[in-house]
């Protein structure tokens, strides 16, 4: 028995680390992108691996969407209860927009965990990754982070009504 939940635990953080390598990924692709100018090869290979590597593993980081979206939650009523960014003290946010946030993005954890016991199939992935793209876009400006997460809990919300499989995702036990 003991095995069986340290391997899943072992998923778990596999699978947030694998979200946070393709944040890195795709993130970091842009940043050379935008830095160093379109024509910056090694920007363009980072976010099309970034981008592949994350469509391709969507069964593992999409499990995980629901503690992601809570986590975020928390850092939006943080954000509400001190007035600024968390990592960033000089740069106020305004508390309507920490409010939106927190209503969001807890909206999001409460969808995804409803979502992250299904089977996976190609629209469900191609809806995940939208909801990838939609969180980096928030993540890179502070004038797309409303948009940016309202697009993503949309996605989630047609992902929430989309039917599924017939059947529950069940990780595969090894021996």
């Amino acid at each position: 028995m003991d095995n069986k939940k340290e391997g899943f635990q072992f998923a778990r953080v596999a699978s947030i680390l694998l979200l946070f390598a393709c944040l890195g990924l795709v993130g970091g692709g842009l940043v050379r992108i935008f830095r160093d100018g379109a024509g910056n090869l090694i920007g363009w290979a980072m976010l099309g691996g970034g981008f592949l590597v994350t469509f391709a593993t969507v069964n593992q980081w999409g499990r995980i969407l629901p503690g992601v979206f809570g986590l975020a939650g928390i850092n939006a009523l943080v954000t509400l209860w001190s007035g600024h960014q968390i990592n960033q003290p000089n740069m106020p946010v305004p508390r309507v927009v920490a409010v939106v946030l927190a209503v969001v993005f807890f909206s999001s954890a409460f969808l995804s965990g409803s979502i992250a016991v299904r089977e996976f199939n190609v629209a469900h992935k191609l809806l995940l990754f939208a909801v990838f793209v939609l969180l980096l876009i928030a993540m890179i400006a502070n004038q797309f982070a409303i948009p940016g997460a309202i697009g993503a809990v949309a996605c989630l919300l047609v992902l929430w009504r989309l039917p599924g499989p017939n059947h529950r995702y069940r990780p595969q036990s090894h021996p």
